[in-house]
């Protein structure tokens, strides 16, 4: 039902095969003679860093002959002007890792010494892959100022950001444009620096050349080699140092082995129980030698996740070990990875002087399980409650008895939901759900004969309610109070319930008029009052719609002229402004459901004229998708569908009045395919996380 495109996971071990993206060079010679050239431009720079779209032989920039250079970062002060030593490098590091389970990686730092002025580099390192695989780049520390944009990202011959037809398993191809600014003349230092993973020992006698590619045109070095430093519109003239290489066949290097006392952690949402890793750091090969005895801990987490904590963020083994625990943060729910990396500075006890940058990762997968309420009514009229967590359903329990329409269910902090409900007697009851259990009945009194909608925003619960006049009526509740602060009437004339959205410091309340047009009003919190007036939203809506804040955007869905699906947009920056309305082809016979994931993604589901679930989706800041997905099950009522970070949960009303559910995965788009719930229902589910 569920198809994304979102990547998950950082690529720190070994690029995970794509597409490759190669353009011969005469293909891209002849691309870009067909180009205006503004050599004063910056975006020339960017048609430039592929060097097989060097138009013409370059004219060097008149100023100093740098030289590019290989070494460990930690071997180079930040602020030294001579980056490179006076002959050549030689790295080294351990392999095999046991007992770590994940290579031991090589940081090898790509420098330049006394170069012209330069705003960007195009370089691509050359090493055996299967002594040296390589594994990332990483731009901190660079001498490029501002903030670099990288235009070539190529690693192992595998498309990040762009590869050119030089670049293969032995490769990895940076090309970076720092914009207009340029550095001062004459400039050392660090460009960026390289990571590979130790995956293999060399014979005695046979270490591994580490350099630079060779095989393009137009670069910075004579002879071909793929290193291109640019000042402004024009290559700087440079040499490189040549002869680095990497041996550890002594196997002379004291290294430490990272691990951790497990590789996978299931934890519930909100949960501290569980969520703690403990990483133990083992000195190895008598270790630490004449090295700085510290190991230091830092984390890359796949996107949209946070980051965990560490309760140190170093250690020192004392010859033997040291350990530290991590912290994982339970607050968004999905299947992330996490990886650890402790690193350190090993000097080779060979007396050799070479200091060399290492890095141990520790890959942990973490399942962070949602926590879902469900409430539904039965045919009878009766409130029926059910929660989703530790991946399984409680059961059905009787919530109350016979209610005059469906339940409002609103999310009020961790482990807490807010249930609305219109009686028998058509006034609005509230109830509060918190750690597994529900609390006592109160009465927010007031006539409706439509379902309520609430919002919650900065501790207040906002109940919105369309009045027996046909007008928009509020009240409003301290969280944890039970107590009313009365009604409000803040006018229009309306035919469905309300909608109310709550996202930083604001609420917007969405209506539908008797001339089928939507309407809109905006609470600001911080003067803590409702716009005096009614904002046209325009439109020929034909059902109740539904909403949802992104952050930066309130997005509409509504049914429209027969059966059509139409989506409108308030934008918050500046003035705010309607898009107006834009059809997302297809067409239904009940009111969407739009939800917003971990990612910021909007999720649209609705029940087909043909009374199929079907799924469309709007990733941050892009267009939506342009063909549904058919979630393969049959409904007569409007599909209930929530996201919970990277989980989605629909809950549906089938042919037979039964109630099924599914779980999806929104970065694998798997399921567990639609499963019973037993009970029956006669409206749709309503659904809140917690």
């Amino acid at each position: 039902m569920i198809s994304t495109n979102l990547l998950g996971g950082p690529q720190v071990l070994k690029p995970q095969v794509r597409q490759e993206r190669k353009i011969s060079e005469q293909t891209q010679v002849r691309a870009l003679r067909k180009r205006p050239v503004l050599m004063t431009s910056t975006l020339t720079l960017l048609a430039l860093f592929a060097w097989s779209s060097v138009i013409i032989v370059p004219s060097y920039a008149a100023g100093p002959t740098g030289l590019v250079c290989l070494a460990d970062p930690a071997s180079v002060a930040p602020s030294s002007v001579n980056s490179c030593t006076m002959s050549p490098y030689t790295f080294n590091g351990p392999f095999p890792s046991i007992p770590q389970i994940s290579p031991t990686q090589l940081r090898v730092g790509v420098f330049v010494n006394g170069s012209d002025a330069l705003n960007g580099f195009n370089i691509a390192l050359l090493a055996d892959h299967t002594i040296l695989t390589p594994a990332s780049i990483d731009l901190s520390g660079t001498i490029l100022p501002g903030t670099p944009t990288v235009v070539v990202k190529c690693i192992s011959g595998v498309y990040f950001s762009g590869c050119a037809s030089t670049d293969n398993l032995d490769t990895i191809h940076l090309a970076v444009d720092a914009g207009p600014g340029q550095t001062a003349s004459p400039s050392s230092g660090l460009l960026f620096t390289a990571i590979y993973n130790i995956t293999g020992a060399n014979p005695a006698g046979s270490p591994v050349l580490v350099g630079f590619q060779t095989g393009c045109v137009g670069t910075s070095v004579a002879g071909g080699v793929c290193v291109t430093i640019f000042n402004g519109s024009s290559p700087d003239p440079e040499t490189v140092q040549t002869g680095t290489r990497f041996d550890n066949s002594a196997g002379t290097i004291p290294w430490i082995a990272v691990t951790s006392n497990t590789t996978s952690i299931i934890v519930p949402k909100g949960s501290s129980s569980g969520a703690h890793v403990s990483i133990t750091a083992t000195a190895e090969n008598g270790w630490p030698g004449v090295s700085n005895d510290i190991v230091n801990f830092a984390s890359i987490v796949a996107d949209g996740f946070a980051a965990p904590s560490f309760s140190a963020t170093g250690c020192s083994t004392g010859g033997v070990s040291c350990s530290i625990t991590v912290t994982m943060n339970t607050t968004m729910p999905g299947n992330y990875t996490v990886t650890i990396f402790g690193s350190y500075v090993a000097n080779d006890t060979a007396g050799t002087g070479f200091s060399d940058t290492l890095s141990a990762p520790v890959l942990l997968e973490i399942d962070v399980q949602a926590s879902v309420l469900a409430v539904v009514q039965a045919a009878n009229g009766d409130l029926w409650w059910n929660e989703y967590s530790s991946a399984s359903w409680s059961g059905w329990q009787q919530l109350s008895g016979p209610v005059n329409s469906p339940p409002a269910l609103c999310t009020s902090g961790l482990g807490t939901v807010e249930l609305l409900v219109r009686g028998t007697n058509n006034a609005t009851f509230h109830r509060t759900f918190t750690g597994g259990s529900w609390g006592s009945w109160d009465d927010a009194g007031g006539v409706t004969y439509s379902q309520p909608a609430c919002a919650v925003l900065n501790g207040v619960l906002y109940l919105a309610v369309r009045g027996t006049d046909d007008s928009t009526w509020i009240n409003t509740m301290t969280i944890g109070s039970g107590i009313w602060n009365g009604w409000t009437d803040v006018g229009g004339v309306i035919q469905y319930s309300p909608v109310i959205v709550a996202s930083t410091g604001r609420l917007d309340l969405l209506v539908v008029g008797m001339n089928n047009g939507g309407w809109h009003k905006l609470y600001n919190a911080t003067t803590s009052g409702w716009s005096p007036t009614w904002d046209n939203a325009g439109g020929s809506l034909t059902g109740p719609p539904a909403a949802i804040s992104d952050g930066t955007s309130l997005h509409i869905v509504a049914p429209s002229t027969g059966g059509s699906i139409t989506h409108g947009q308030l934008d918050y920056a500046g003035q705010g402004g309607w898009s107006g309305w834009s059809p997302l082809g297809g067409a239904t016979a009940s009111t969407p459901s739009l939800t917003l994931d971990g990612f910021r993604t909007v999720h649209l589901v609705v029940r087909g004229l043909n009374n199929v679930a079907y799924h469309i989706l709007k990733p941050s800041g892009q267009a939506w998708n342009s063909t549904w997905d058919d979630g393969g099950f049959s409904t007569v009522d409007q599909p209930a569908f929530l996201t919970e970070g990277s989980i989605g949960v629909a809950v549906v009303r089938g042919t037979d009045d039964g109630i099924y559910y599914n779980i999806f995965s929104i970065n694998s788009s798997q399921s567990t395919g639609w499963t019973s719930l037993a009970g029956a229902t006669s409206t749709t589910p309503e659904l809140a996380g917690f």
